[in-house]
């Protein structure tokens, strides 16, 4: 038969279902926002992706959360490391027993040093068993109210200002985090410092738009794969913290995060391929930032800044 044999009503209207699927699946592609999160480690891009979660998603099941609790105990390994190392000399022989089998139990990973990596960081903690920190829950607790453990933990806090960051909050919840059956809420779920070691993508749906987010990793060893990801972006969400100025860099203690943080702004920014893409700028951490000064004033880091000097932060 000419042109084919004729469709019969039902397959000509399943054909049509087919066709309206397709229009309606291209035009929801079209449709849908594309958000590349950018910012050098530590600005707080996984906290803002945690908080579009709590608000646009699903908003941190306890099942999930629970998985989380591996990461809140090498969080706090990582809180206590600085202060105990500090301790030249314990008074107490059983808290100077208790510091050596924690060293032995849970090397201090790369976090943070010069010179590492992230797969670094992941092979120095291929066997550390961090479930096992529970089991040194009373040992622990002595530990960290030793005198000289809370004298440096004070003078750590002023001199860094270290007040609201990830190594206050665990600390200051140390017996909860310890306890039996222990597991996370949502303030310790935002609160975790976990690295983006990979490219990562969430779906977001607000007032009837759908928004692709995509989170990398920010460190400045990773930064040379953002450029692949430029394409069909619809807006870069750049982000900074507003304490950056007294911190080092995630993987260069030496290097200024502010300094470093706006020349990856600026290499972005001036990137051919994004003349056209909009960009938002997101100042971080404003909470932390009045306290923050009055502790470490600007002018110490930033020798020719002339502004007025924050003295006092209720």
């Amino acid at each position: 038969m000419p042109g084919g044999p004729k469709l019969n009503k039902s397959a000509q209207t399943k054909s049509r279902s087919i066709d309206q699927q397709l229009e309606e699946g291209r035009e929801k592609q079209h449709d849908d926002l594309q958000l590349l999160i950018l910012g050098g480690a530590g600005s707080g891009k996984s906290t803002f992706i945690k908080q579009l979660r709590l608000r646009h998603g699903d908003k941190f099941p306890e099942s999930e959360r629970k998985t989380w609790t591996i990461y809140v105990y090498e969080n706090l390994v990582e809180a206590l490391y600085p202060i105990l190392e500090q301790v030249t000399e314990w008074e107490d022989g059983s808290n100077a027993k208790t510091y050596s089998l924690f060293v032995e139990k849970f090397p201090r990973s790369n976090i943070g040093r010069k010179g590492s990596s992230s797969q670094e960081e992941d092979h120095s903690k291929k066997n550390v068993n961090y479930s096992k920190l529970s089991s040194l829950a009373a040992d622990v607790l002595s530990m960290w109210r030793d005198k000289s453990v809370q004298t440096i933990w004070q003078e750590n806090i002023k001199k860094f200002g270290l007040r609201k960051t990830f190594a206050d909050h665990f600390l200051s919840k140390l017996e909860r985090i310890l306890s039996t059956n222990y597991i996370p809420d949502i303030e310790d779920i935002l609160f975790i410092r976990k690295p983006t070691a990979s490219v990562q993508e969430h779906m977001f749906t607000s007032e009837g738009n759908v928004y692709k987010v995509i989170d990398v990793a920010g460190q400045r060893s990773q930064r040379h794969k953002w450029i692949s990801l430029f394409e069909g972006v619809t807006a870069i969400v750049f982000i900074t913290s507003l304490t950056s100025y007294s911190e080092g860099t995630y993987e260069d203690s030496s290097l200024n995060s502010l300094h470093d943080s706006l020349s990856a702004f600026g290499s972005v920014i001036t990137n051919q391929f994004l003349k056209n893409t909009n960009f938002i700028l997101l100042l971080n951490k404003k909470d932390l930032l009045g306290k923050r000064l009055a502790d470490v004033p600007f002018s110490s880091i930033i020798e020719n800044y002339k502004g007025r000097r924050v003295r006092k932060y209720a």
